[in-house]
């Protein structure tokens, strides 16, 4: 009988760092979890960059049909043709729109230890429900003998 509790704390003890493990734990589920939303996040960031892509291509073709375009955005720039003069208003800033070229995304792979966390607890377990189940043991038997 002796044997078994052990064998029962230990199983107890693996169980629940099993299931700690699966749910928290560096590959848990927890973590793809995370991975999933991240995955839905570069999706969503390439989709705006197709987007902007495609209204720079549209734009690259206008200023490559149209000449006056050209001297549009040759002058919003701050270029003049010769013989121009160029006139600055102060307080008056003329740089119009600039391109985001969308959101910089990185993932951290860090290296934790959140598995060996749960390692312990599933051998401390099991050492701690032995020094309680023997100690209720001893105490049973202490009172046991001496009333």
């Amino acid at each position: 009988m002796r044997y078994f509790r052990l064998f029962l704390f230990i199983y107890i003890g693996f169980i629940i760092s099993s299931l700690l493990i699966f749910y928290f734990g560096n590959e848990g589920v927890a973590e793809y979890k995370k991975l999933r939303n991240y995955k839905t996040e570069l999706r969503n960031n390439l989709e705006e960059l197709k987007q902007i892509n495609h209204e720079l291509g549209d734009e690259l073709e206008l200023l490559k049909r149209d000449p006056d375009i050209n001297k549009v955005e040759a002058r919003r720039l701050g270029l003049i043709s010769d013989g121009e003069r160029l006139v600055k208003i102060e307080g008056y800033d003329n740089r119009g729109q600039s391109y985001e070229v969308g959101r910089l995304f990185s993932w951290d792979i860090k290296k934790d230890n959140r598995n060996l966390i749960f390692k312990y607890i599933g051998i401390f377990i099991p050492l701690f429900l032995i020094v309680i189940f023997g100690l209720i043991g001893f105490l049973k038997k202490i009172n046991g003998n001496g009333s």
